[in-house]
Order: C-alpha cells, then sequence, then structure tokens
C-alpha cells in the first residue's frame, strides 16, 4: 500500500521547494488511503527502501548550479478545506459499499480519498515516494501505516460513531464482505442467503445438494444479525477497526438431528446396510413369543454433519459425510426381556361362556393378536393388541362352542316336483350380542396379564329354508331304489327312480308315538326279533328294517286291516308284503317320509 503523506509547508524563495532535483524526483504510486483501506478491507501495500536511499522525510540535497530538467510528476489533485475556517467535519458516513468488489457503489474509479473524520483541515497529500528500504526500514513503515490506520479508525471512525452502527472492517457473514453495513443491510443479505441456502454433501463419489429443508435446517435471523452487528466488539480497538483482522460469521442455526440422520441414511447408506433392531415374533410350535436377533449395521455420522453446517461448510466445497457403526436400536436382551414378560402373562386363561357352554382362548390365536413397536428413540419395545382382528375372528372362533350357526333347512322334492319331506331340519343359530365389546374386553385382558373369564350374551338367528332335488340317480325311469311313506294317504311305495314298483296300505305311528316326517336310509336290517318300548312288547316281529332310530319297515301280524295311524311309530304292513319289502331293499337305501 502506497501511504499519503501531508507534504511540509512550502517556503517562499527557496528553490528547492519549487524546483525539485530530477534525480531526487519521487516515484509516483497509484494513491491508496488508510480510509479507502479500510473500506476495501485489503491489506496497504508498502514499497520497501534499500539502504543507499533516505527515508521519505529526509531533507533533499541542495540543487546543482546548472538547473536540470526535472521529469514532469503526475500528482493527484487533493481538496483542501477552506484555511479560515478549521470547524470539525461531519461524522463519516461512507457509500454504500458493493458487495462483490468491496468498492463504494456509487464512487468514480479516480475519485480521491479524503480524510472525511478528520477534525482538522486536510493539507495537500504528497505523492507517495517509493523507494527501496532495508528489512528493517520496511517494518518501520508497516508499523506506522498500521498506527496510522488505527489512529485513523479509533479518533476518526470511532469519533464518528460510524461504526457503533455498522459492520466492523473485515468482517465476512457465510463468506460474503459485509464492512459498513447497516443493520437492514446485513439482514437483507442474510434473508437473502437462508432463502436460497444450499449445502454440497458428498459420501464414497455420490454428491448431493441439499435444502436446508432437507437437512432438517431452521435459521435464526435475527441472532444472526446481532452477531454480524456486534463482530469484533470484544476485540481491542486496534484489532476491531484493522481490516486485515479477519472476523467471519456464521449463520446461526439449528438442526433437526433426527431428520438430517434420516436424510443421510436414505440418501447415502442403502437400506441392506442399515442395523436390524431384535423383534418379537410368537412360535407356533413352541406356542410362546421368541426373539428374533438384532444385527448391527452402518449409518451416516449425522452428529459431525450438523457441527460442520453450523460451521458453514458445504457450501462452496462439498462437505464429505462420514459414516460409523449403527448399533441396533434394540437388543436382543431388551427384547427378550419383553419377550418373557409377555409370555408369562399369557400363561393365564382367557375363557368366554354363554347357555352353559364355555371357550378357552388357544394361544395360536393370541399369537396373531398380539404385536411388538420398537421405539428406536427409547431403546424399548412395548406390546400392542389389535382389537379389530379379534373382533373378526370371534364368530370363527366362537362358533360350535359358545355360538353357533344356523343350519338350512331343506325340502326334498319329487321327480314330479311335488314336496317329500324335510331332507334336513332347519337349526336356528346363536350369535354375540356385542362382539365389538367382547373384542375390547379381551384386549384389556391381554395387555394387563390378568387373564379373563367373560360371561357373554348372545342372540338368536333364524334358519332358512331350501328346497333340494333328490340325487340324479333318483330322477331317471328305472333308478336308485327308494321308499315313499306318505302319512296323508296311508301307503308305502317302493320307486326305482321314477319308476313305481307297488303302493300298499299301512298303519303308522299315533298322533302320540308318530311316524316322524324326514329323509332317512336303512341303516339296520334283522328278519326276526322281539320288539319293545313304553307300555308295549312284540314277540317274534318279522322283516325289519330300521331307518329312524327305532322306527322301522316290519310285518305286522296283529292288525288285520291297514291304511290307519295306530302303531308306536313303525310302518306296519301285512307279513307277506313285509318280506318282498325286506327282500328288495338294502342298508343304505333311501327312505321318505311325508305328509
Amino acid at each position: 500500500m502506497v501511504v499519503r503523506k501531508k507534504p511540509r509547508t512550502p517556503h517562499s524563495g527557496d528553490p528547492r521547494e519549487e524546483a525539485p532535483d530530477a534525480a531526487n524526483t519521487p516515484a509516483v504510486e497509484a494513491e491508496v488511503t488508510p480510509e479507502a483501506a479500510v473500506e476495501a478491507g485489503t491489506p496497504a501495500e508498502v514499497t520497501p527502501m534499500t539502504e543507499d536511499e533516505t527515508p521519505a522525510e529526509a531533507t533533499p540535497e541542495p540543487m546543482a548550479e546548472t538547473p536540470v530538467e526535472a521529469a514532469p510528476v503526475e500528482v493527484a489533485p487533493v481538496e483542501t478545506a477552506p484555511e479560515a475556517e478549521h470547524e470539525p467535519t461531519p461524522d463519516f458516513e461512507p457509500p454504500v459499499v458493493d458487495v462483490a468488489t468491496d468498492a463504494p457503489a456509487d464512487a468514480p474509479a479516480d475519485a480521491p480519498a479524503t480524510d472525511a473524520d478528520s477534525t482538522s483541515t486536510k493539507a495537500p497529500v504528497a505523492p507517495t515516494i517509493k523507494r527501496h528500504a532495508n528489512l528493517g526500514g520496511a517494518i518501520t513503515v508497516v508499523a506506522s501505516v498500521i498506527a496510522a490506520l488505527v489512529l485513523l479508525t479509533g479518533c476518526g471512525f470511532l469519533g464518528g460513531s460510524f461504526f457503533s452502527t455498522h459492520v466492523a472492517p473485515g468482517t465476512t457473514l457465510a463468506g460474503q464482505n459485509i464492512t459498513g453495513f447497516s443493520e437492514a443491510q446485513v439482514r437483507d443479505v442474510v434473508t437473502t442467503l437462508t432463502r436460497h441456502y444450499s449445502a454440497t454433501l458428498e459420501l464414497d463419489g455420490h454428491t448431493v445438494d441439499a435444502t436446508a429443508a432437507d437437512l432438517g435446517v431452521a435459521f435464526n435471523v435475527d441472532q444472526t444479525v446481532a452477531d454480524a452487528m456486534s463482530a469484533g466488539r470484544a476485540q481491542a480497538a486496534i484489532e476491531r477497526y484493522n481490516p486485515f483482522t479477519k472476523k467471519n460469521v456464521p449463520l446461526v442455526m439449528s438442526v433437526n438431528k433426527g431428520k438430517l440422520q434420516s436424510f443421510l441414511n436414505d440418501t447415502f447408506i442403502s437400506a441392506n446396510s442399515r442395523s436390524v433392531p431384535a423383534t418379537i415374533a410368537y412360535d407356533a410350535d413352541q406356542e410362546k413369543f421368541t426373539v428374533v436377533p438384532a444385527a448391527p449395521g452402518t449409518e451416516a455420522d449425522a452428529a459431525t454433519v450438523a457441527t460442520q453446517l453450523a460451521d458453514g461448510q458445504g457450501l462452496s466445497t462439498p462437505l464429505t459425510v462420514a459414516t460409523t457403526v449403527e448399533q441396533p436400536a434394540i437388543s436382543d436382551a431388551a427384547a427378550q426381556e419383553v419377550a418373557d414378560s409377555t409370555n408369562n402373562r399369557l400363561t393365564q386363561p382367557y375363557v368366554l361362556t354363554a347357555q352353559g357352554e364355555s371357550l378357552t382362548i388357544p394361544m395360536d390365536s393370541i399369537g396373531l393378536w398380539v404385536s411388538f413397536t420398537a421405539d428406536p428413540v427409547t431403546a424399548t419395545i412395548d406390546m400392542n393388541v389389535d382389537t379389530a382382528q379379534i373382533q373378526a375372528d370371534l364368530p370363527g372362533l366362537s362358533a360350535g362352542s359358545i355360538t353357533n350357526e344356523p343350519v338350512t333347512q331343506e325340502m326334498l322334492m319329487s321327480p314330479n316336483g311335488t314336496t317329500l319331506g324335510v331332507q334336513q331340519s332347519g337349526k336356528a343359530g346363536t350369535q354375540l350380542t356385542d362382539p365389538a365389546g367382547v373384542a375390547s374386553q379381551i384386549a384389556q385382558a391381554l395387555i394387563s396379564g390378568s387373564g379373563l373369564n367373560l360371561p357373554v350374551d348372545t342372540v338368536s338367528l333364524p334358519f332358512d329354508t331350501t328346497n333340494v332335488d333328490m340325487a340324479p340317480e333318483y330322477l331317471q325311469p328305472n333308478g336308485a331304489r327308494w321308499v315313499e311313506v306318505n302319512r296323508s294317504t296311508y301307503t308305502v311305495t317302493r320307486w326305482e327312480g321314477t319308476t313305481a314298483i307297488s303302493t300298499w296300505k299301512v298303519v303308522i305311528g299315533a298322533p302320540g308315538t308318530p311316524t316322524y316326517a324326514g329323509v332317512f336310509h336303512v341303516w339296520l336290517k334283522v328278519a326276526l326279533q322281539d320288539m319293545s318300548g313304553p307300555g308295549y312288547l312284540a314277540k317274534n316281529v318279522p322283516w325289519i328294517a330300521y331307518f329312524d332310530g327305532d322306527n322301522a319297515l316290519h310285518g305286522n301280524y296283529w292288525f288285520s286291516t291297514f291304511g290307519w295311524a295306530g302303531s308306536h311309530g313303525c310302518v306296519g304292513m301285512p307279513i307277506s308284503q313285509a318280506k318282498i319289502m325286506y327282500d328288495w331293499i338294502d342298508v343304505g337305501d333311501l327312505v321318505v317320509v311325508h305328509d
């Protein structure tokens, strides 16, 4: 830096000052004032002097008798304040600094530097003399320049209170020079930087540009502005106002570590490289919950990245992401403790009762209802019970014990379309009155591990009735054998498919001991047997074919007439016809009784 000096006041009549010797004419360099150095934030350049050259302030040698034509010297014009007025100049108000160039935005490139904060009249500035000095002389000059600079900033700017409301010299914000900025200007810069914030991260050749939202970064604009405005204020004046003392201010931010960790892992770490926490599963063979072991893995070092982001890394050059061993969030020991506790609690019986029937819920069902949720943050496992699944499983689980599905009644139809009788009797069913409430109570009992003995209410379900055609072998001429007992006509007919073989009058059961309507099959044949029941005993009954319990087709020797109702439920016929029936019919053949 070339330093501008005040020239000695000219003395009239001194030829040395009016016509300087060409040999002693100083070299002229571009003018850089301390004020401009402060504004630009760059160090001043001082050309060192050699040993054989005199200091800039030394008295020039007398001129030779013969005048020598001096080389022309270009001196930058300097405005001087009127000598008549010796009032101090007002506080320094520097022009707005262009951040990109560090130069006053509205000043011409060749504008002369001024000492705006000086309280005395500014004298003309002599051209800077370029000399070659020794190292000691250079150090002296540099020290003088710094001292002058500190004196200028301390007495000029500080006295004018400029930097009490503007950013100190040498201050950068996230790498951007903001020397001399006002608070409003700093806020504009911070707002722009945070709005367009993007950091570059790299791992193993994979590079990504991430936004603040990606990284879980939130900015504190007010604190950043405050830090920029107060940069260097804790330092001594020589450091605070020294533009060569760099004051780097980062963007103040907070980082959501969880979101950052997720982003880094999702971006840089493959799923099969991540750790696997221990889990709990139901083992149907052992009828208990067992542990599925954990496995360590790899994850991004989010803590280090968060610190580096807060330090401003990743903005100009990629920030290298490190990896670290990811321990399983849930250890085998932690999972085993929960599995043991669950198994112990489920050893208690869980029982439902209704209408004298009971249902003990099996462990296989409980194994389907119970699940476990791991919390990586707290490294815990919680047992869950799926109430909705319990409610969905209850109808099938309870059917046949405390509830029943209704049985559809089937009416057998003859080949000619008439109703032969009930092939399958209908039966009303039952179902739980409040399945949702029962499911909720089961879930609560499983969670508490207290066991359960719960009476439940049921409601009746009506059965449906449907017509059923005979099997195909009965629907063709000379088809399968079957016997028709018509209670309305007191007759029995032998059929082969749709072909009627014979029809006879018979005695059917009396009203108190009826021959029940229905579809039956011969289940036993006996040629001769005593038959007895409440209030009767018939000895040596011939040609018996049982079809409905103890009701049978057989010969009847104690009746002389047929075609009426008077037996104890059997179908009696003359002995000769009973013999024909006995020889013709086989075990398994169809017997249909209807009205």
